[in-house]
């Protein structure tokens, strides 16, 4: 064990220098004095959710009953999530995403009833359907009311009749392209239509930015 004048001394030594290093180097007292330098690197825009299963457990989707049956509370549901927080109680959403969903083979029963998003289109050639996926329309049309701003379109998958799995929930492998290659100028068109503003309501400026499978990948308008 070393003797008490050792240790008193070396502590000395320590002090001398910790002393001088603060003193050629002033920024490290800032870094311990408690203080906080902004320095912008980013701007938000807003924030917001993806609709797609909300709006299922909201409104009802086509294998689902809706989860709040009373009008007045789904509208006070609404107001919680958009709206402006400086006139009443709200999180102030004002970016919603809406899922331009393939659609699953309506003969499969293995996804939970509120993920069942419909598509727009049953099969090759066939007309575009406006009335499915109201639910998720409807949502949009209400976030908007209540002054969203940024409506971005989200694909996950296309419909099951392009795919190699016949399945929209992914590819038998799950690192394998599940759209056929034959399908790509198909689904290219299924993506535009939809999101073209032609539905029936429109949906809402929705191209404000394009993103698919949670990568932002090109602009449609």
């Amino acid at each position: 064990m070393r003797n008490p004048m050792f240790r008193q001394l070396c502590g000395h030594r320590t002090t001398v220098w910790i002393s001088a290093l603060l003193l050629l180097h002033p920024s490290l007292t800032l870094a311990d004095s408690g203080r906080i330098l902004l320095r912008p690197v980013q701007t938000f825009r807003g924030w917001g959710m993806s609709l797609a299963w909300e709006a299922n457990d909201l409104y009802g989707g086509a294998r689902q009953p809706a989860q709040i049956n009373d009008p007045a509370i789904q509208s006070q549901y609404m107001d919680l999530l958009y709206g402006d927080p400086a006139t009443r109680l709200t999180l102030g959403f004002n970016i919603a995403r809406y899922n331009i969903a393939g659609g699953d083979d309506p003969t499969h029963k293995h996804m939970r009833a509120d993920a069942q998003m419909e598509g727009f289109q049953g099969g090759p050639n066939a007309p575009f359907d406006w009335t499915r996926d109201a639910s998720q329309r409807r949502m949009l049309q209400e976030a908007k009311k209540r002054g969203a701003d940024i409506f971005e379109a989200a694909s996950y998958s296309p419909p099951y009749w392009m795919t190699f799995s016949g399945c929209s929930s992914g590819a038998r492998v799950g690192h394998q392209d599940n759209l056929r290659e034959e399908m790509y100028g198909s689904f290219v068109n299924y993506l535009a239509t939809v999101g073209s503003g032609n539905s029936e309501p429109p949906i809402p400026e929705i191209l404000s930015r394009f993103v698919f499978s949670g990568k932002v990948s090109s602009r449609l308008r």
